[in-house]
């Protein structure tokens, strides 16, 4: 699934260990030689001390709610990452990059672009004339402070909003029949191999069920501690199901039946970011 920046900028950031939100997401760090999003610089209570950041192979995921990573361990200081530093120093930034060809023509300026979960850039959304195209990320030559530079012919490429949502059909249609393919293959292969493998051994067995065990319990561990965290703060915003209905009203002082409907609407996280913590 594709990301906009702009509906990443913003968003809290979430340790999963501590579950703490630790920032907000300031800014996406671009990588000037290629196409893909190397860090993200995180806005937090101590943002007077200098600007930290997480680098990409840190996040854990980019969900629509927060950003979430392992633990605070991953929070670093700008200057631990020369190459990242050298980017900031540089004011380096995509959206607002006039887009310009090998030869000097204008194509627009970037108003958006669109992120993998791996952090690749997929594309950019440009005006171009008052008039909204799309930029494949494969079209992009050098990215430096405030311009883009692009292939001579790049202009050939740039696509409208009906070419591009046909091309991720196209796109995803393939993946599909590729992914078909493999199934067939591997399901073709298991029918061809003799099956001369053993069941599991007793002490095989016991390993995996202590392994499971073990996944289940700090998975409660977590749960109650952030229960422990929530009860007793006020909500600062309504909560809302689903269906877009009221769950939790706002100002509202959590309990545990609080923390019980919250929970089986699967909407824990959101309550999470959604408290008072100054009391």
């Amino acid at each position: 699934m594709l990301r906009g920046s702009k509906n990443i900028t913003g968003l809290p950031v979430v340790s999963i260990e501590e579950g703490e939100e630790i920032g907000t997401v300031r800014m996406l760090i671009p990588d000037p030689h290629k196409p893909e999003i190397i860090g993200i610089v995180v806005e937090d209570r101590e943002w007077f001390k200098g600007a930290k950041i997480i680098t990409f192979d840190k996040i854990f995921g980019i969900g629509e709610s927060a950003v979430t990573i392992d633990n605070k361990g991953d929070l670093s200081k700008v200057d631990d990452f020369p190459e990242i530093e050298d980017v900031l120093l540089r004011g380096i930034q995509l959206l607002g990059s006039r887009v310009l060809t090998q030869r000097g023509e204008f194509l627009g300026q970037v108003e958006e672009f669109f992120i993998e979960k791996n952090g690749k850039i997929v594309s950019y959304e440009i005006d171009a004339e008052n008039d909204v195209r799309f930029l494949p990320s494969e079209e992009v030559l050098t990215i430096g402070k405030g311009i883009i530079i692009t292939k001579e012919d790049s202009k050939e490429r740039l696509l409208s909003s009906l070419e591009k949502k046909e091309k991720l059909k196209e796109e995803r249609r393939e993946d599909k029949a590729e992914k078909k393919k493999s199934v067939k293959t591997i399901k073709k292969e298991e029918n061809s191999t003799p099956k001369e493998i053993d069941g599991p051994t007793q002490e095989e067995k016991n390993l995996l069920i202590a392994s499971a065990k073990k996944e289940v319990d700090l998975k409660k561990i977590f749960q109650e501690r952030q229960r422990k965290y929530l009860m007793g703060k006020r909500v600062v915003k309504d909560i809302l199901t689903r269906n877009g209905q009221i769950l939790v009203p706002k100002d509202t002082i959590i309990d545990e039946d609080v923390l019980d409907r919250v929970q089986k609407e699967g909407k824990f996280l959101e309550l999470s970011m959604s408290v008072d913590i100054s009391g």
